[in-house]
């Protein structure tokens, strides 16, 4: 049996954050022809998103338990507050598919659909914290991508840094 670890550079992973909260934003302004998603901000704004952050990784945790293979005392939550993140981690081998549910899970759902309903009900706090969301969830999509090009039979395994899996 073959073993790859990968890790995620974090200085490449914010400039990437960056980037794509750059794009998002503009193609928001480029939709509604308005930056008050971004003029708007306060301290409600700010709530919610740190909120959205916890939600996401909550997310994540519901998305390795989704098929119901996972033991729950495997899923952790931490924080790393000097890196800037927060994260959810599976502590025992998963399936290519599992990964990719959990991945997608928070990007979908608290990203993409709330993206559009904010769009929608023109609500600038639900466009922005999901804009932050798309943006932060830059990790998982670039896992995604790896974890897609790998072969149906992988099993998955998050490592004890949490920026590294095998």
């Amino acid at each position: 049996m073959k073993y790859f670890t990968y890790k995620l550079d974090l200085t490449v992973l914010n400039v990437l954050t960056v980037l794509l909260f750059v794009f998002m934003s503009i193609f928001t302004y480029v939709l509604t022809d308005s930056l008050s998603f971004i003029e708007n901000i306060n301290l409600f704004s700010f709530v919610i998103i740190i909120l959205w952050m916890f939600l996401h990784e909550i997310l994540h945790g519901i998305g390795f338990l989704s098929l119901g293979k996972v033991n729950s005392k495997n899923v952790i939550f931490g924080a790393e507050i000097e890196k800037g993140i927060f994260y959810c981690m599976c502590k025992e081998r998963i399936s290519k598919l599992n990964i990719l549910v959990a991945l997608v899970f928070p990007l979908v759902l608290i990203g993409i659909i709330t993206y559009i309903i904010g769009l929608y009900i023109n609500s600038d706090v639900l466009i922005l914290a999901s804009i932050f969301n798309i943006s932060g969830a830059i990790g998982d999509i670039l896992m995604t991508i790896d974890i897609l090009m790998m072969p149906r039979d992988i099993n998955y395994l998050d490592l004890d840094d949490n920026t590294s899996f095998t």
